[in-house]
C-alpha cells in the first residue's frame, strides 16, 4: 500500500549537520522510511538574471526535487532542510489530504515566513490558535517556500508554470505571483505544522533584512508547539540584549504587539529598511 505522501528534502552536500537535525525530526514522528534527501544545487556559470549564484541554486533545486516527485506515484512533500515538525504534523497533513477534493488544490503551505507586519497579524488572529484553520492562499503575499506539499496530479503542471520564469524571481516569489494569478489552487493553515530553524540562511540575504534571531522569535508565535511562557522569556531576554524596555505581555496578541514595536527599535537602531 503507498503512503499517502512522500517527502523530499534539499540539502547540500556539505550541510552534513543539517541533515543529521532533519533526519531527527523525522525520526520523532517515524516517517524517515518516506522521505529521501535530494542533493541542493550549487549554481558557479553566469546566467542572464538578477538573482544571485544562491538564488539561482535554490530555484534549481526546488524545481529538481520537484520532477524527482514525478517518480512518487503519491502527493510529496518538497522542504529545504533547516525544518523542525510539530508534533502533529503526521496527522494534520493525512486529514488535510483525504477531508479536501483532490481536484480542489494543487499546493499546501504547511507554513511560511509571516512578514513583521500588522495586516498579517491581524489576519491569522482571527483564527483560533488551538485549533488547526485551513485557509486559501490566494489573496496572501506568500513569503519563504521552504516547506509545501504538491498534489500529484499537479506537479507536471507547477514545474512548467516556474520554468517559464526563467529565473527572473526568487523561487518563492515565482510562487507567490502564480498563486495571486490564480494559476494554482494553494492552501495553508494556522497554526503552522513546520517552522524555520533559522540554522543560517544558505541564500544571501540584503540590508532590508532584520536580524535572523528577531525573525525566528517573531515566526515561533504561529507554531503549532509554540509555547507562549517560553516564547515571551525568549522575547524578554533578546530585548534586553538589544537595550529595548520590554511591556507587560499577557496574551498572543500583547506578544505580537511587543513585536511589532521591537521591529522598530531594531529597524532604527541598524539602519535596516522597512518594506
Amino acid at each position: 500500500m503507498n503512503p499517502i505522501y512522500k517527502g523530499i528534502y534539499l540539502n547540500l552536500e556539505e550541510s552534513g549537520v543539517r541533515k543529521k537535525l532533519l533526519n531527527m525530526e523525522l525520526d520523532k514522528l517515524n516517517i524517515s522510511d518516506i522521505y529521501e534527501r535530494f542533493e541542493a544545487i550549487v549554481f558557479d556559470d553566469y546566467m542572464d538574471s538578477p538573482l544571485t549564484p544562491t538564488e539561482i541554486g535554490c530555484f534549481k533545486s526546488h524545481i529538481g526535487a520537484l520532477k524527482t516527485s514525478l517518480n512518487h506515484n503519491t502527493h510529496t512533500h518538497i522542504l529545504e532542510d533547516d525544518i523542525s515538525f510539530s508534533k502533529v504534523f503526521t496527522q494534520v497533513v493525512e486529514h488535510f489530504i483525504k477531508t479536501m477534493d483532490e481536484q480542489s488544490w494543487d499546493i499546501f503551505f504547511t507554513s511560511f515566513t509571516v512578514p513583521i507586519y500588522k495586516p498579517y497579524y491581524q489576519f491569522l488572529l482571527k483564527y483560533d490558535i488551538d485549533k488547526i484553520n485551513f485557509f486559501d492562499m490566494s489573496n496572501i503575499a506568500l513569503t519563504g517556500a521552504y516547506s509545501y506539499i504538491v498534489n500529484n496530479k499537479s506537479k507536471q503542471k507547477i514545474i512548467e508554470k516556474l520554468e517559464e520564469y526563467n529565473y527572473q524571481l526568487p523561487v518563492d516569489l515565482a510562487l507567490r505571483d502564480l498563486i495571486n494569478k490564480n494559476h494554482f489552487k494553494t492552501y495553508s493553515l494556522y497554526p503552522f505544522i513546520n517552522t524555520h530553524n533559522y540554522l543560517g540562511s544558505t541564500i544571501q540575504r540584503g540590508n532590508t533584512e532584520l536580524p535572523m534571531e528577531f525573525e525566528a522569535l517573531s515566526q515561533r508565535v504561529f507554531y503549532r508547539d509554540f509555547h507562549i511562557l517560553d516564547t515571551k522569556e525568549l522575547i524578554i531576554q533578546y530585548a534586553k540584549r538589544e537595550g529595548y524596555k520590554i511591556s507587560p505581555m499577557t496574551n498572543i496578541s500583547s506578544v505580537l504587539n511587543q513585536i511589532l514595536l521591537m521591529r522598530d527599535f531594531i529597524s532604527a537602531k541598524y539602519k535596516y529598511s522597512i518594506i
